[in-house]
């Protein structure tokens, strides 16, 4: 089966839009691909690869499920993390959203 990987920024809205039709995409071509998803970090969405970084910390202490919970999660709350709303943040509050994404992504 041919592989067909799909790279999404966390912090990108279009990587947005392209996640919100994934199951649409699977659904589709599904039989003909093997459809994953990669995560990225584009350098000027500035949260990216703490998001990055928080859905695969999910994936190695709770499991591939955790880990595509968490995308969900962070793509629901994008809005949160963007590069306006945090930049006069400290990183540590930053840091704190994403746990709380873990958090319920982990449940």
């Amino acid at each position: 089966m041919v592989k067909w990987q799909i790279h999404l920024d966390l912090q990108c809205p279009h990587s947005k839009r392209v996640f919100d039709q994934l199951d649409d995409l699977k659904a589709a071509f599904g039989d003909e691909y093997e459809i994953s998803v990669v995560l990225t970090a584009l350098p000027f969405h500035h949260n990216a690869f703490y998001a990055m970084q928080g859905a695969y910390a999910v994936e190695s202490l709770a499991g591939a499920a955790a880990r595509d919970m968490f995308i969900k999660e962070a793509f629901a709350q994008q809005g949160t993390f963007e590069n306006s709303p945090t930049a006069a943040m400290p990183r540590s509050k930053v840091l704190e959203l994403f746990a709380g994404i873990a958090e319920q992504a982990c449940k």
